[in-house]
C-alpha cells in the first residue's frame, strides 16, 4: 500500500523533477545559485498564491453557502450553484482580465491571480461544503430547531466539527490547483 502511494507521488511529481533536471543541466557553471535562487522565488511565489487563493476561496465559499441556504425554491438553488460554477469553466486569464478594471488590479500580479483563483475555485468550495452540510448535519439541523438553538451556535459547535474533515480536503484540493498552476 505505502508502494503504491509512494508511485502515486512520483508519478505526478515527474514533471517537476523533469524541469529541475532540464533547469540544472542548462545553466551557467559560473552562477549556479542563480539557478537555485529563481527557483526558490517561484516556489515561494506560488505557495503565496496558492494559500491566498485557497483563503479566499474558502471566504468567498462562506459567504456563499449562507446565501444559498437563504434561497427557498430548489430551481433557484441550483442555478446559484450554476453561476457560482461558471468561473470553472472560464479559462484563468479570461477571468483575470474581466476583474482587474473592478478591482483595479493592474500591476498587482500575486494579488491578482490569487483573487482570480480564489474567484474561479469558490463555487467548486461553495458546492463541496454544501453537500457536506446537507449530508453530514441534515438530521442535526431540525433537532437543533426544535430545541431553539440559535443558528450561530448551531454553526459553531455542529457544523463546523462535523465537516472540519471536509473543509481540510476542500482547502488541500484548491492549493495544489492553485499551486499547480505556477502563475
Amino acid at each position: 500500500k505505502i508502494v503504491f502511494r509512494i508511485l502515486i507521488v512520483l508519478f505526478f511529481a515527474s514533471p517537476y523533477f523533469y524541469q529541475l533536471y532540464f533547469l540544472l543541466s542548462h545553466q551557467d557553471l559560473a552562477a549556479p545559485t542563480s539557478i537555485w535562487s529563481e527557483v526558490q522565488w517561484a516556489f515561494t511565489n506560488s505557495f503565496i498564491q496558492a494559500l491566498a487563493s485557497t483563503l479566499g476561496a474558502l471566504s468567498f465559499a462562506a459567504f456563499f453557502v449562507q446565501a444559498y441556504f437563504k434561497l427557498r425554491k430548489r430551481g433557484t438553488q441550483n442555478f446559484f450553484i450554476s453561476l457560482l460554477l461558471l468561473p470553472s469553466l472560464i479559462p484563468t486569464l479570461f477571468i483575470l482580465l474581466s476583474l482587474m478594471p473592478v478591482f483595479d488590479l493592474v500591476g498587482r500580479g500575486l494579488k491578482a491571480i490569487s483573487l482570480a483563483h480564489a474567484f474561479i475555485f469558490s463555487g467548486f468550495a461553495t458546492l463541496q461544503i454544501i453537500i457536506a452540510i446537507q449530508n453530514k448535519c441534515g438530521d442535526y439541523i431540525e433537532s437543533c430547531y426544535v430545541a431553539g438553538v440559535s443558528k450561530a451556535y448551531f454553526f459553531k459547535s455542529v457544523v463546523v466539527p462535523l465537516i472540519k474533515k471536509d473543509l481540510f480536503y476542500i482547502s488541500l484540493i484548491i492549493f495544489i490547483s492553485s499551486f499547480s498552476s505556477f502563475s
